[in-house]
Parts: structure tokens; sequence; C-alpha cells
């Protein structure tokens, strides 16, 4: 039963930077490069790399983008204020 309750929980779990902030942060409009972000930035708060949330995981964030070639236009104090 906690093995399915994990599952569920696992599978049910949402990173603090949703593809709204992504395309924001990056003056972007939806596409692959946005999933890829995200898929990313899941899968290292899964394995402990950074915690869920915006202040651990903004320079993960901006990492991703740029090796994707996308360039920030917004900083984290302008998304957190």
């Amino acid at each position: 039963m906690r093995e399915v309750e994990a599952s569920d929980s696992l599978r049910s779990f949402q990173p603090v930077f949703s593809g709204e902030v992504i395309m924001d942060v990056f003056d972007m409009g939806p596409g692959k490069e946005v999933g890829l972000i995200k898929i990313a930035i899941r899968e290292a708060i899964l394995d402990g790399l950074i915690r869920n949330d915006f202040a651990s995981g903004w320079d993960f964030m901006i990492s991703e983008g740029l090796k994707l070639g996308l360039k920030p236009v917004k900083g984290l104090d302008q998304m957190i204020s």
C-alpha cells in the first residue's frame, strides 16, 4: 500500500518552475525547449540535486536554458517580487 501511495505522490509531483515561468524568463512561446527544461528540473529535484523552490532551482533552470541556446530576459528578483 505504501508503495502505491509513494508512486502516486511521485506521479502527481509538480516542480515550482511551470512551463509558463520558463517561457516568461526566456521570453519564448511553447515548444520543445520548455519541455526539456521542465524534465531536467524535475529530474534534478527527484535526484536531490536541487530543492523544489525558486531560489535553489533558479541557476539550474538558467543553465539548462543556456545549454539550449536560450538567453534569460528576466532575473530572479523580477520573478519573486
